[in-house]
């Protein structure tokens, strides 16, 4: 297990790299530069050329790529052409806030989806079956930023009960309105995921044997059907919640929520270079960080995966010469 972590996390090294390249192409290859995105229109020609080739602009590209990453190895990933700023000043900043509003996003979106799953599959055809495919359908094609207007219509413009945007003194009910935006569409994939496992799973000949030793049907659904139905479950909840993390761009929009998704957007739009590279890089290390811990908890969860890693260390201890 320890090795094939190690193997994990070194694969990160091209990942993030490819990543970099990419983004700072794009970046340095749009049009406009960053002076005239942070001087505005009245600044002069001079005042503009000066601050670019303050900003190594001038520079070829390869120069300027191989500059930064030179600067990233020994951990300083540049200065915000805006705030003037270490670029992870502001990530880190505003990180908290993005992290807390996924992160109870999914937890919503797994409470929902995998309880009605389980019961969808279970009750087959019946009217909670029904009601559910409908509703997880709905959810699943609704737009985001549609149905967040819809909230701020209904629940802060009609009724006055919610917040509409981040401002004053942050509470829990802040909060509402953006989980739920972003839990809707998670929980509808869970659930029709968890579904479609769950009918699967319980045909199989080791549940029917399971029904014949006298097992009662609750221990067979949640002990015998469950585990093994949750393990693509667990895979779609990884990757859900590594969306969640960078594609809250629209959400952070629509309530005034100053984020990671805010920031990043903030970014592409002054061109400043060295701010949304950092931001997109974070975010695709994290991405990477959440598919390894998936991946880890897969050897935990599934006896299968968990023997074969064993199998390994067992080899290795009883042949060390042939490892």
């Amino acid at each position: 297990m320890a090795k094939y972590i190690v193997k994990r996390l070194l694969l990160m090294i091209p990942v993030l790299l490819g990543v970099s390249f990419i983004v700072f192409g794009i970046m340095s290859f749009t049009p406009g530069d960053p002076a005239t995105a942070i001087l505005g229109t009245s600044a002069t020609k001079e005042q503009i050329a000066k601050l670019n080739d303050q900003l190594g602009m001038n520079d070829p590209f390869i120069v300027r790529y191989l500059r930064y990453v030179g600067g990233a190895i020994h951990g300083d990933f540049g200065t915000s052409y805006r705030t003037r700023k270490p670029v992870f000043d502001d990530i880190f900043a505003r990180f908290g806030i993005t992290f807390r509003i996924d992160v109870l996003a999914i937890c919503l979106a797994v409470l929902i989806g995998i309880p009605i799953g389980v019961i969808s599959a279970v009750k087959q055809y019946s009217g909670v079956d029904f009601v559910s495919t409908i509703m997880a359908m709905f959810f699943a094609s609704v737009p985001q930023f549609w149905l967040a207007m819809m909230f701020v219509m209904i629940f802060s413009l009609k009724l006055g009960w919610l917040p509409s945007t981040f401002t004053g003194t942050i509470t829990l009910k802040h909060y509402i309105m953006p989980v739920v935006t972003l839990a809707m569409a998670t929980a509808a994939s869970i659930l029709r995921l968890t579904r479609s496992n769950m009918l699967e799973t319980i045909r199989q000949d080791y549940v029917r044997t399971a029904r014949a030793k006298g097992a009662s049907e609750r221990m067979v659904i949640y002990k015998h059907a469950l585990r093994n139905a949750l393990l693509p479950v667990i895979t779609v909840v990884g990757n859900e919640f590594g969306y969640l993390l960078g594609g809250t761009v629209i959400v952070e929009a629509i309530f005034g929520i100053p984020g990671l998704g805010s920031l990043m957007i903030t970014s592409i739009r002054a061109k400043d270079i060295p701010q949304a590279t950092a931001c997109i890089l974070f975010l695709s290390l994290l991405n990477v960080v959440i598919v390894l811990v998936v991946d880890i908890l897969y050897a935990y969860i599934d006896p299968r995966i968990k023997a074969k890693y064993m199998g390994g260390v067992k080899r290795a201890a009883k042949h060390p010469a042939k490892i």
